[in-house]
């Protein structure tokens, strides 16, 4: 079809999709009406736009740090080069993202690198950081969307991009990001032993050990007696005491400028149901302010508080449940603010909003801690890895109501007495910590240093950087 105006004339071809051609005339007249001829580049532009009527029709999955990347226009193959929908593929690799729509210009500002990648419709040219590179297939419009070649953009990024030939699929590995990992530091043998994990020999020696990776620690020494409203520093049920060489602990901690955090926990339960006795310690006014000053004076040893009480609410309803959750929030608000005052931090690890366990009003918890650690586990079998579904559940719902940037997800790792090791996998990890980073929280939290090992620990080395330290390889 060719458009006249005067004696100017733009072909269009015919041969496209209705998005596509309708473009393409629409480009055309802007051109002829504006009152003056295409220039090369703008020519090129309506080109690019009508090429791209019949672009390869295979589906080509695509999967970013192991979960899948739904595009609302699916991927296209040009010339033997996957084209995908930039703007959602910029904001999962966590990028902001512009449309010049003068230029028909897109561009992406990565804002931990502060990479900057521009690219152009119908150009087989760009710039990264400024510099000029050159495309094998310019960006284009299929189906109303932008589509850009997601190898040079990935890599341009830092990310991994691989081409699987035999699944006739693309994975990518986003680039390391800055992120927070805490590691809870509890009591184990020779084998699981979270000093030798952390600092990577045996007590007393230390060498690098995960000091290039855990940026904090939750010392898991310290057990809520709700009998007494007192701590327990050697608790017979859990297993866990504060050990002899506590001091060398947080000595060289600090010395890997690693903060710390006493964690006061409590977990308990009488055939399958949490122990009432706790129930009874948060009605008791006399006993949770005598455990809030305890807790408040061991609490001067490190940055702050890391609140663990599980199992709130099981099996309650009515005013039981609300009388749990009024209780709790009481508590909580006790010793947030006798920590505060004290310039001292709260961190609170509570049990997600689709856990047996509704006894926590997260929105009235939450203005009251520094940081939400979600437990996202329980599920099913601590052997196995959490099921996604309700992982990605437990996040999105926590979302509504926490700022991303105090939000860190509990993943778990077990070993049994007989040595197996159990909880998330290499694979596992990587799709649950590609996922806290495609949701932009502020990090992820360990339970427990000492029997994560080494495999499954370089696949959070390969996602993750301890803040500040960043680069691109």
């Amino acid at each position: 079809m060719t458009l006249r105006w005067g004696r100017k004339e733009i072909l269009v071809p015919a041969r496209s999709s209705p998005i596509v051609y309708a473009l393409a005339i629409g480009l055309a007249l802007s051109i002829l009406l504006s009152g003056t001829l295409a220039s090369p580049g703008t020519a090129s532009v309506v080109a690019a736009a009508a090429s791209t009527a019949s672009p390869h029709e295979e589906r080509i999955p695509v999967y970013l740090d192991g979960l899948s990347v739904e595009f609302d226009v699916p991927p296209a193959l040009v010339a033997g080069r996957a084209l995908v929908p930039f703007r959602l593929l910029a904001e999962a690799l966590g990028c902001e993202v512009e449309w010049d729509e003068a230029n028909l210009r897109v561009a992406a500002v990565d804002p931990y690198s502060s990479r900057t990648v521009d690219l152009w419709i119908g150009r087989a040219d760009a710039r990264v950081n400024g510099e000029p590179r050159s495309l094998d297939v310019p960006a284009q419009i299929i189906g109303d969307r932008t589509l850009i070649p997601l190898r040079f953009f990935g890599e341009a990024l830092g990310a991994g991009v691989v081409w699987h030939d035999d699944t006739r699929s693309i994975t990518v590995t986003s680039p390391r990001r800055p992120m927070e990992v805490l590691g809870y530091y509890a009591l184990g043998n020779a084998e699981t032993s979270s000093w030798t994990e952390l600092f990577g020999q045996p007590y007393p020696e230390f060498g690098v050990g995960l000091t290039d990776l855990v940026a904090s620690v939750a010392c898991a020494w310290f057990v809520l007696d709700p009998t007494t409203g007192l701590v327990d520093l050697s608790d017979s049920y859990s297993g866990q005491k504060r050990p002899d060489n506590w001091r060398d602990i947080l000595s060289r901690c600090g010395a890997y400028a690693i903060e710390t955090d006493m964690m006061v926990h409590w977990a308990r339960t009488t055939d399958g149901v949490t122990t009432p006795s706790i129930y009874a310690f948060l009605r008791d006014p006399e006993a949770t302010r005598r455990a809030v000053d305890e807790i408040a004076g061991y609490a001067q040893d490190f940055r702050g508080v890391n609140l663990d009480i599980e199992g709130l609410g099981q099996r309650q309803t009515g005013e039981d449940l609300a009388a749990t959750k009024r209780d709790f929030i009481a508590f909580a608000r006790l010793l947030s603010d006798a920590l505060h005052a004290r310039d001292l931090e709260l961190t609170l690890s509570l049990h997600p909003l689709n856990s047996w366990y509704p006894g926590y009003d997260w929105p009235s918890l939450v203005p009251l801690a520094d940081r939400i650690v979600i437990m996202a586990y329980g599920y099913g079998p601590f052997s196995a890895p959490q099921p996604l579904t309700q992982v990605t559940e437990a996040i999105d719902l926590a979302l509504q109501i926490v700022p991303r940037e105090k939000l860190l997800l509990g993943l778990l790792a077990t070993r049994g007495t007989n040595g197996v090791v159990g909880g998330e996998t290499p694979e596992s990890l990587e799709v649950k910590v590609g996922l806290a980073k495609r949701r932009g929280l502020a990090g992820i939290a360990l339970w427990r240093l000492g029997v994560w090992g080494e495999d499954r620990l370089e696949v959070i080395r390969g996602l993750v950087s301890r803040p500040p330290v960043f680069a691109i390889p």
